[in-house]
Order: C-alpha cells, then structure tokens, then sequence
C-alpha cells in the first residue's frame, strides 16, 4: 500500500502461500483498499481486511479490524498475517484500560489452527522495543511475533 503512515491489515492464504516467497496482491485489490481508504472506511472481503486509522473517532487501525478478525480465523489450518506499519501502541493499542485495546484480537489470533503471525514494520515513535514485545508476549505468549523492516529480505522473529 506504499508509503502510508499508518495502517494494518491481516489476511488468510493457503498453507504453501505462507511457506514460499510471493508476489503482492494484484494492483485491481490495491486500488479498491486505496479507494476504501481514501473514504476512511474498512475494506472487508473473505481474505482481507485493512484500515487506516480514523483520527475523528481516535480509533487506531488495529482496532477498527477488530470486529472482521473472527471472518479471517474462520477457516482453520490455513496461513493468516496480522500485519501494521507501526507496532501496537503501549498506552492505548495494548493496554488493559483503554476501550480501543487490541488484545482480544491477539488472544484470538494466538488461537488460530494454523500458521499464523503477528507482524510489524516499526516499533512506534513514543515505545521501545523490548517494552513492546514484553508487552506482547505478556498477551498472547505463543502467537509468533515478527518486525519486518524496509529493505529486508525477510522478517526477523521477535
């Protein structure tokens, strides 16, 4: 989705898909994530969902998967990525008290039958990293963690 500043997706694939290096999406399923975005709602289908944060609600990209996930994890002993550029805020995105908190959707991810990972690209600006991963594995301690940063060839376990 190119260089924008903040957004999360998590997808379902098939086993091998997960297994081997592949393409991206085909550039038709990127323009109508773009398009959903650009009107500032969730793109939904069967293997997809993706949104960017709405600023006017304050709600972080991550939650406002929140509601679709189950649809994702539906299918059992397939390959399903969680994926945001930036890694789940401390204060808000994982934390016990805030009513946005993703940690729901980690404990159900860390559930799933099947090949499964939560990925990000960079750990937010205002968190350190072993903070967030503390925090993390603290959640959901068997869901496979990954930071897959620019120019990488591949991602590295967390």
């Amino acid at each position: 989705l190119g260089n924008m500043e903040q957004y999360a997706v998590a997808f379902r694939v098939e086993k091998n898909k997960c297994l081997q290096a592949s393409d991206y999406p085909n550039k038709d399923l990127l323009t109508e994530v773009k398009e959903k975005f650009q009107k500032n709602e969730v793109y939904v289908s069967d293997n997809l969902i993706a949104a960017k944060a709405d600023k006017n609600k304050q709600e972080h990209s991550e939650f406002r998967l929140k509601n679709y996930l189950k649809n994702i994890l539906n299918e059992k002993d397939k390959c399903v990525v969680y994926f945001t550029v930036n890694s789940p805020c401390l204060n808000k995105c994982v934390s016990d008290s805030w009513e946005y908190s993703i940690k729901g959707n980690l404990e159900l991810l860390q559930k799933y039958e099947g090949i499964k990972a939560f990925a990000f690209k960079k750990v937010w600006r205002e968190d350190k990293k072993e903070e967030v991963i503390k925090r993390l594995k603290a959640i959901a301690p068997a869901l496979p963690y990954y930071q897959c940063e620019k120019n990488k060839a591949k991602c590295d376990r967390l």
